[in-house]
């Protein structure tokens, strides 16, 4: 478990989940689990873990990828996020609300450099601030990218 210290969610009575307008202030928090490169669980005092969505980068899917080079670059980054939240001495987190699945929606810094920056810059990301995703079945193709494909049926 990783403990961070992060704007997370205030008057929080145990079990419950908060409403979208209790998702800032002060608290200590955990990252329970890492589900991918871009999504994490955050358990805050007082409340069940939560699916938070990073923001300000997109990486492949793991649990739903359309292709085989999908799920394989899905799991190298979420081992790099794995890598860089566990690399540095100080992890924050922001969060600014929920998206439309219900995930808290989250900003990570890690020793004054943001995550998302971290993870575009060492090439595991693409930027993204909403909408439309890139197709990264046909962006891992065309670039070549040195994933070693793991067919989705042994993923699963």
């Amino acid at each position: 478990k990783m403990w961070l210290q992060l704007a997370a969610i205030v008057g929080c009575t145990s079990g419950r989940q908060p409403a979208p307008e209790e998702n800032t202030g002060e608290k200590a928090c955990e990252i329970d689990r890492v589900i991918d490169g871009d999504t994490v669980d955050i358990k805050c005092d007082g409340f069940e873990p939560r699916s938070a969505r990073l923001q300000g980068f997109d990486t492949p899917e793991i649990s739903r990828p359309r292709c085989d080079a999908e799920a394989s670059a899905g799991f190298a980054t979420r081992a790099a996020l794995i890598d860089e939240l566990r690399s540095e001495n100080r992890v924050r987190v922001k969060l600014n609300g929920q998206d439309r699945f219900g995930r808290l929606l989250a900003v990570i810094a890690v020793d004054n450099s943001f995550i998302a920056d971290r993870m575009i810059d060492g090439g595991h990301a693409v930027a993204y601030d909403g909408g439309p995703r890139q197709d990264w079945c046909a962006a891992l193709d065309a670039s070549g990218a040195g994933f070693d494909p793991i067919p989705i049926t042994e993923i699963r």
